[in-house]
């Protein structure tokens, strides 16, 4: 099975509220509980989920990106509101930095990635 087949397999996605959930019991998660946590930087909510999933820690939006379109976005998803939290599919793109960067509002820096 490739991810594509994986991830339709063990997850359910929600239009509505852009939430996964679990589809069977798997790796001690029980059928329908939501998927995923929030990551904190030194105790504090950054907003952004990640979920563990076949043994990998992987961004929340990328696993959904991956359950709508069948494959990894080609650079990296963007929240086109700016909320990380938010992952309808409406506030999702594929987006290059520049595009990323464009998005972030005036307060932040966008350097390069070495």
């Amino acid at each position: 099975m490739n991810y594509a087949e994986l991830v339709k397999r063990d997850f359910t996605y929600s239009f509505e509220s852009g939430l996964l959930r679990w589809k069977s019991y798997h790796n001690g998660k029980r059928y329908g509980r939501e998927v995923g946590c929030l990551i904190k930087d030194n105790g504090v909510h950054l907003g952004r989920l990640q979920l563990t999933w076949l043994g990998r820690t992987w961004m929340y939006s990328k696993i959904v990106w991956l359950w709508i379109y069948g494959e990894f976005p080609e650079h990296t998803v963007d929240h086109i509101d700016r909320n990380p939290g938010n992952n309808r599919v409406e506030n999702l793109r594929d987006a290059d930095r520049k595009t990323q960067c464009a998005n972030r509002g005036g307060i932040f820096s966008c350097k390069p990635i070495l």
